[in-house]
């Protein structure tokens, strides 16, 4: 609430602020009292108190629906904090990406971490000011009417998710209260990508709650501080040589880009099921019996390692046959990633402080 009332917004339009309420908790009470006593100078404020608990996945699908009211909804989790010019990238992306059927929502949030494997990950920077992803967003999203009319004709027939869905193993086994692993679904079945911003307009303050025993901030990450009448550069999926599918990795149509051929599969992170690859060739950080060739862990941009052939041995090149079947890498390439992807200041001094370091920023990776 902080950051929505030190956020800019055009003059002269009025902006429903809408707070929603599960119920059920033991503080639903100080929630309604905060709810209630804060101020929104920039439009209506109304509190949606449910007297029952929706769960988390009923209640992102009723703040979904608002959409049918509104044209279009942006929807922030109460661990969420925004940029001062989320307001002004919020309505330039909806009037942008309105039209496009291949776009199933706009993503706030940018991201710095592979959600599947939570190792570091670092999109492409092609002189536009977005990216696309087949990775719903979470922590501020946007949906159109129409964006989420087409999400929702695809929810009610409901959708199982089985071993043979092409998604990341890991998102497979969430909760049945989670709404994102069918929307993850949705997505790869349906064809459709999240717009994502370079520069992000939202992060995660990632509380301790429901879902989180603890706090972190590995789901942090930097907010743009552009000027507010700052015209973002966007461009649709169709001219777009930065696109990723739902693992993270550099998605097959724009292959070409990277100088690899149409019968090849990227895996960099390891962490694909072989017999969801429908392609000839791998390259991948799984170990591997023959490789072709192999690449270095050099760039921090997984992918450009292979653009520019860097030489090493971290990345193979080979027939998917000659891979092991693994969705998990061995503890000596997660830490590789890690050591690499995170830079350490010179003053961190012993391998200690370096562990602490890394630990601290990644608890998932033990070295």
């Amino acid at each position: 609430m902080s950051s929505l009332a030190k956020s800019v917004y055009p003059a002269g339009i009025r902006i429903p602020l809408i707070i929603s309420v599960d119920g059920g908790s033991e503080n639903n009470r100080e929630i309604l009292h905060i709810a209630t006593e804060c101020i929104w100078e920039h439009g209506e404020k109304k509190i949606i108190d449910h007297q029952e608990n929706l769960g988390l996945r009923n209640h992102i699908i009723s703040c979904g629906d608002l959409s049918e009211t509104y044209g279009a909804v942006i929807v922030l989790e109460d661990d969420c904090y925004v940029s001062r010019n989320f307001y002004n990238y919020a309505l330039q992306s909806v009037e942008f990406f309105d039209e496009d059927e291949n776009i199933a929502s706009i993503a706030l949030y940018s991201n710095r971490i592979n959600e599947n494997v939570l190792l570091p990950f670092e999109p492409l920077y092609d002189g536009y000011d977005n990216y696309f992803m087949q990775v719903p967003c979470s922590w501020g999203q946007i949906w159109t009417q129409q964006q989420w009319r087409s999400f929702k004709s695809f929810y009610n027939k409901e959708p199982v998710i089985s071993s043979s869905d092409n998604i990341p193993e890991r998102i497979k086994k969430w909760s049945e209260s989670s709404w994102k692993k069918y929307f993850y679904k949705y997505l790869v079945d349906e064809e459709k990508f999240v717009a994502y911003p370079i520069l992000s307009h939202s992060t995660n303050f990632a509380d301790a709650g429901e879902h989180l025993q603890q706090a972190n901030s590995y789901f942090q990450v930097g907010l743009e501080t552009l000027p507010e009448s700052y015209t973002y550069k966007l461009v649709a999926l169709d001219y777009s040589a930065n696109k990723f599918d739902a693992f993270s990795e550099y998605h097959a149509s724009n292959l070409s880009q990277l100088g690899i051929a149409d019968d090849v599969e990227l895996d960099l992170y390891g962490s694909k099921r072989l017999d969801l690859i429908n392609k000839t060739y791998v390259i991948s950080s799984k170990v591997c019996r023959k490789p072709i060739r192999t690449y270095g862990l050099e760039l921090t941009c997984l992918s450009q390692n292979i653009r520019d052939g860097i030489e090493g041995n971290f990345f193979s090149y080979a027939l998917k046959t000659e891979f092991e079947n693994s969705t998990t890498l061995p503890k000596s390439k997660s830490n590789a990633f890690v050591e690499k992807m995170v830079p350490l200041p010179y003053t961190l001094g012993s391998s200690a402080g370096k562990r602490w370091f890394i630990n601290k920023l990644f608890p998932f990776v033990r070295l």
